[in-house]
């Protein structure tokens, strides 16, 4: 329901204002626990390690841009493919969909309630909005759920190279 109401505008396939409100929510809340995720992890990794060195703005701005290409990168694979895949033209109305499925984001907010280990916390939410995703694109496009599956492996693939690989490699271009 709350996709029939945020899909579209009186404007036809226009991003819903409260959709980008939520985008920004669930993005902000993304880097939070991105960052949370680097500062736990032990042995921090060559690039967490480097960035954890950097004043607290960059940080900040290393792990804003991360999670805003993850995003975006999620976004235009999912959207390419139901277009070559099933004809889909309603871009817009697609991303609001994945983006209403992704809300599962959120459900870390718990551990400033109780407190639990965020390697677990992180796999399972991943988990969980990767399900999400398959189940929205069965839904939305009606394509089946084998190219609702391969759809979103492409997309973790593509996350993966572009958000792990050459964010990382950029970083530690950067440094020198």
């Amino acid at each position: 329901m709350v996709f029939n109401v945020l899909s579209t505008t009186k404007d036809g396939d226009v991003l819903h204002e409260k959709t980008k409100r939520m985008w920004l929510l669930i993005t902000l809340f993304d880097v939070y626990m991105t960052w949370a995720r680097a500062e736990k992890s032990y042995p921090p990794d060559e690039v967490n390690r480097y960035i954890l060195t950097l004043p607290v703005l960059a940080q900040y701005i290393v792990f804003l841009i991360y999670c805003i290409v993850d995003t975006a990168t999620t976004h235009i694979t999912f959207r390419y493919l139901a277009k070559k895949l099933v004809g889909w033209n309603r871009p817009n109305a697609l991303s609001t969909a994945i983006l209403i499925s992704s809300s599962s984001k959120l459900f870390p907010i718990l551990m400033l309630i109780w407190s639990y280990d965020i390697p677990i916390a992180a796999t399972a939410v991943g988990w969980a909005v990767s399900f999400n995703s398959i189940e929205v694109l069965n839904t939305i496009l009606g394509c089946g759920y084998t190219k609702a599956i391969g759809m979103t492996l492409c997309a973790e693939v593509a996350k993966y190279f572009i958000g792990s690989v050459a964010i990382s490699n950029i970083i530690l271009w950067l440094r020198g």
